[in-house]
Parts: C-alpha cells; sequence; structure tokens
C-alpha cells in the first residue's frame, strides 16, 4: 500500500525531506507549490552552486554542487530548445533563498544570442555569479552584459571580442559610476580597457590580467602611479609598446631595485646579486609593497605588478 508524500504530518514531511541527498530534493521541489515550500525549507542548510556549462562537443548541460540536473538528448540546440534549457533553470530559483550561487562557462558553442539570454535569465535572478567563462565570441553587448552582471564575481574570464575599435569610447560613459571587486578578472583582447578603467573600475580587483593590447609607456607609468595613491589590485599583468621602457618606469616610479635573496643557509656569505629587471614600489598611504617586473620581447614589453611576489622577503 502507497502512501501519498502530502498525506503525512507536516512534521513528518519536512524530516523525511531533510534527509532526502540533493538531487532528490530538487527533483521534489519542481513537482508542485507544496513541494517547493518543503523542498525550500529543507534547502536551507546547504550550500549549492548551480553551474551553466557548453563546451566544445557537448550539449549545454546544468548542474547542481557537480552533480548533472539536466541535459537535452537531441543532438542539435535549436531555438526551442533554448527556451527549453531556460525553463529548467529558472524553475529552481524558487528553491533557494540565499543559499545559491551560480557559474557560467560556455566556450565556442551557440550562438551570441544563446549567451545573452543565458545572461539575462541569470542577472534576473539576483543570486550572485561566482565564475563567468565565456570563449570566443564577438559582441560588445556581451562584454557589457558580462561587467555589469558579474561585479562581485570570484572569477570572471572573457575571450569575446569587440566588433569596432570605438567601442572603448562607448563602454567608458557606460562604466562611469562602476566599480567591479572580482577576485580574478582576465581579459583575452582588452583593446576596449582603457588606462581609466583600470585606475577607476578594475580597481578593487585583486588580479587583472590584460592580453592582445600594448599600452603606450606614459599610460603604463599614470597606471602605476595611480596604484600607489591606493588600488586593492594585488596583481596585474600587461602588455608595453616600447622596448626598452624599463628604466624610465624606475626613474618615474622612485622605486627600489630588487636583489636576489640568498635561499640556502649554505651560500649566505655570497653577495647578493641586483636583479636589473625587477623594482620595487609601495603605496603612499597603506604601505602596500609590491615588485614591478619587467621583459621583452621582439613586438613589446611585458610588465607583471606583483604583491605576493616571493622577492618581497627579501
Amino acid at each position: 500500500m502507497s502512501i501519498d508524500f502530502f498525506d503525512f504530518p507536516v512534521s513528518v514531511r519536512d524530516r523525511i525531506a531533510g534527509e532526502l541527498p540533493l538531487a532528490d530534493l530538487l527533483n521534489l521541489g519542481i513537482l508542485s507549490k507544496g513541494a517547493q515550500q518543503v523542498s525550500r525549507l529543507a534547502l536551507r542548510p546547504h550550500a549549492c552552486e548551480m553551474k551553466i556549462k557548453f563546451e566544445r562537443g557537448s550539449q549545454p548541460m546544468l548542474e547542481f554542487n557537480g552533480g548533472i540536473c539536466y541535459q537535452p538528448l537531441a543532438p542539435e540546440f535549436d531555438e526551442a530548445q533554448l527556451e527549453t534549457f531556460k525553463k529548467h533553470i529558472k524553475q529552481y530559483f524558487p528553491l533557494f533563498t540565499n543559499n545559491l550561487k551560480i557559474a557560467i562557462s560556455i566556450k565556442n558553442q551557440g550562438s551570441s544570442n544563446f549567451v545573452a539570454a543565458i545572461l539575462d535569465l541569470v542577472h534576473s535572478s539576483k543570486f550572485p555569479v561566482t565564475d563567468l567563462n565565456l570563449e570566443e565570441y564577438t559582441g560588445n553587448q556581451l562584454i557589457m552584459k558580462s561587467l555589469f552582471m558579474s561585479s562581485e564575481t570570484t572569477s570572471l574570464s572573457l575571450m569575446c571580442r569587440p566588433t569596432i575599435y570605438s567601442f572603448r569610447d562607448e563602454i567608458g560613459p557606460a562604466l562611469a559610476n562602476k566599480v567591479l571587486q572580482n577576485q580574478k578578472m582576465e581579459i583575452f583582447w582588452s583593446i576596449w580597457v582603457t588606462p581609466e578603467m583600470i585606475m577607476t573600475n578594475f580597481k578593487k580587483c585583486k588580479e587583472v590580467i590584460l592580453h592582445n593590447h600594448s599600452y603606450d609607456e606614459l599610460d603604463v607609468i599614470r597606471i602605476l602611479k595611480h596604484w600607489k595613491t591606493g588600488s586593492s589590485i594585488r596583481k596585474l599583468s600587461l602588455n608595453v609598446a616600447q622596448r626598452g621602457y624599463g628604466a624610465r618606469l624606475f626613474i618615474e616610479l622612485n622605486g627600489d631595485y630588487v636583489f636576489d635573496g640568498v635561499r640556502q643557509f649554505a651560500f649566505q656569505f655570497m653577495i647578493r646579486a641586483m636583479l636589473p629587471n625587477c623594482f620595487v614600489i609601495q603605496q603612499d598611504i597603506t604601505g602596500v609593497r609590491a615588485v614591478i617586473a619587467y621583459q621583452e620581447n621582439e613586438a613589446h614589453g611585458e610588465l607583471l605588478l606583483d604583491c605576493d611576489s616571493p622577492l618581497l622577503q627579501y
């Protein structure tokens, strides 16, 4: 003889739900309004991460805490399936209060419209996005959406190309009052990232890595001088257009040369060697120190600011 779950007293239902595995709780919660309330209560102690994945050679996938929750079976993913996929994502939102975080990883799959639809849906949920990784897309709007929805993500990785060079003139005013606070921001086509953005919009990020664009020597000096006045950036990596820029950086920033510390007790009698491509700068108010390391190749210079460099201990 079977007994309907909702024939049990409320206290018994809640206790049964509290013993269910996460996957079963999720499945229970989407059955009905009553089941949603039971599941929502039982899910409160759980810290959950929803991950939306759509990667090369695979169908889009919805995961919770590493377990696959939904994946379309059809070999081709069309607009109708996109709507179904969005519904599957959306139906789980009412099950959570403040215990859900979302990660998105979409790599070279689906149209830009698909990506934009997923970003809009997640943004409307108001749940925090911990990781956002987009690869091989072209579109100014995708870049804008990504920045606006991920101001406090743990990790933001954008491999999106702007469609026109003047995009940097459009995005500047749009981000005028926006301060991002990502733990790590990596931008692979950073032609649209101006020195002003690094100094203002990115100043509270912990790690900023910029690829495929070289900055003028004077702009780099401005960025580093601004860092000295106060910035949360602990690691900054970018390219410099000019070669032979190291000496000017050292003079302009009033740096102290880094000496290669002796790491083994047996060789402490040796004179420490000066590292000509490294020097230390320090923030004026906080006293935070950073190693500036630079090297050159045939095309441009590469510069790294690092507050956690082991060279700071010597």
